[in-house]
């Protein structure tokens, strides 16, 4: 499992994540590396989906004592976060690669090449298209959109 966050001007780096994630280790997460992006600008909205890791009581905790401003998001949401598709592309580049990885370590080589190669326009414009998403999603009554 990989965790990142990404935001109009830069993301982060990649989290690779050995096990299961529980709302510890989510915590632990956003604490070394979210806390340190959002710091430098309080006007940013963190949005993350309704995982039970996310929504948890001591995450929700941690997030409003950190003052973390999210975007309210419905469990069981379509996939109309912008990080999905930024995602979808990752996993485009890495099947483009032959050979396949062959071990772990070669895949996060791999997926942290593909991620730093990323180009920030494509994840400014997905960002920017969100009214546009949810406009959409309201539209279709919560049914299937373009996006």
């Amino acid at each position: 499992m990989v965790w990142a966050a990404i935001w109009t001007t830069g993301k982060s780096d990649l989290v690779f994540i050995d096990g299961k994630l529980n709302s510890a280790k989510y915590i632990e997460i956003l604490e070394n590396s979210l806390l340190p992006i959002i710091r430098s600008d309080m006007e940013k909205i963190f949005q993350d989906d309704g995982a039970p890791c996310h929504t948890s009581k001591s995450t929700k905790k941690w997030k409003s004592d950190n003052f973390i401003k999210t975007l309210p998001w419905i469990p069981q949401s379509p996939d109309m976060n912008p990080i999905e598709h930024v995602w979808d592309h990752v996993d485009r580049e890495l099947r483009k690669q032959y050979p396949a990885p062959s071990s772990i370590k070669e895949l996060k080589r791999r997926l942290t090449i593909i991620w730093d190669q990323l180009d920030q326009n494509i994840i400014t414009r997905l960002i920017y298209s969100m009214p546009n998403r949810i406009s959409a999603l309201k539209a279709s009554h919560g049914g299937p959109t373009r996006y």
